[in-house]
C-alpha cells in the first residue's frame, strides 16, 4: 500500500544496476516510492496522498515528530481543531509496532490518532505533510474524503493560510460541487490563488479546461457540474 511518497528522480549508474539490485528500485516491487532527497536548487519535495488507501499512521507519527522538534506542531494543532475543537494536544508515543500518535481530547486517556474517525485523520494527515513540505508540491486525490460539508470552508482558508506560510502549492481533485463552491468563495479576488480545472469533453477528446477569474465568478451564480 502505498501512502504519501516523497521522492526524488535520480538517475542509477549502468555499472550499479548491473552489478547489484538498487534499494530505489526494490522498493517500488512493494508498491512504495522511497528515494533519497538531495539538497540541491533544483530538488523539489512532492507528496502525494492518495483517496484509495488508507494514511500510513508510522509515517505520519515520524512526520508530526519531525514538526515537534522544529516546533511547527501548533499548524497541525489548528487545523485539526477545525474537527474537533477539544483537541488540546497530540502526542507521539513507542507501541509495541512502531511510534503512533495518540490525542488529547480532555478524556482520562489519550485517544489513537487510528480510531478518531477518517475526517480527522484525513486533515491530520494533510496538515502534516503539507506543513513538512515546505516549499514543494502537495498532490491530494479526492481531498473532501471524510469530510463533512460544513467545514469546508475552513479547510480551504486554513489551506491558504498554510500554503503561503510554508510556500507550499497544493493540487487537490474532488467530485464535490460543494467543495469547490466554497473554495471560490474563500479565494474571492485572490485570482493568483486558486486555478480551477475540470476535465472536458470536446469533439470527442478529453481536454483538462481552465476555469479563470471572471469564470469562476460565473460558477458561483449559475452552478456548475464538477463531473464535466
Amino acid at each position: 500500500m502505498m501512502s504519501a511518497p516523497s521522492f526524488a528522480a535520480q538517475r542509477i549508474p549502468r555499472e550499479m544496476s548491473e552489478s547489484r539490485p538498487d534499494p530505489r528500485e526494490l522498493s517500488t516491487r512493494t508498491g512504495r516510492i522511497d528515494a533519497p532527497g538531495k539538497d540541491r536548487d533544483d530538488f523539489v519535495r512532492a507528496t502525494y496522498l492518495s483517496a484509495r488507501s488508507y494514511p500510513s499512521l508510522v509515517r505520519d507519527a515520524q512526520q508530526f515528530s519531525s514538526l515537534v522538534r522544529t516546533k511547527q506542531e501548533g499548524d497541525v494543532l489548528s487545523a485539526v481543531r477545525i474537527i474537533e475543537p477539544a483537541v488540546e494536544r497530540i502526542e507521539v508515543l513507542s507501541d509495541a509496532g512502531g511510534p503512533s500518535v495518540y490525542v488529547d481530547v480532555g478524556l482520562e486517556s489519550l485517544v489513537p490518532l487510528a480510531v478518531t474517525g477518517e475526517g480527522f485523520v484525513r486533515v491530520f494527515s494533510i496538515a502534516v505533510e503539507l506543513t513538512a513540505s515546505r516549499r514543494g508540491v502537495l498532490l491530494v486525490d479526492e481531498i473532501d474524503n471524510g469530510l463533512h460539508y460544513s467545514v469546508m470552508r475552513e479547510l480551504w482558508a486554513l489551506l491558504r493560510r498554510f500554503c503561503q506560510a510554508h510556500e507550499v502549492q497544493v493540487f487537490a481533485t474532488s467530485h464535490n460541487d460543494e467543495l469547490l463552491t466554497s473554495a471560490m468563495e474563500v479565494f474571492a479576488g485572490e485570482d493568483d490563488m486558486l486555478g480551477v480545472f475540470r476535465i472536458d469533453r470536446r469533439d470527442g477528446v478529453h481536454v483538462a479546461a481552465r476555469y479563470d477569474a471572471p469564470m469562476q465568478k460565473a460558477i458561483l451564480g449559475e452552478g456548475f457540474e464538477v463531473r464535466g
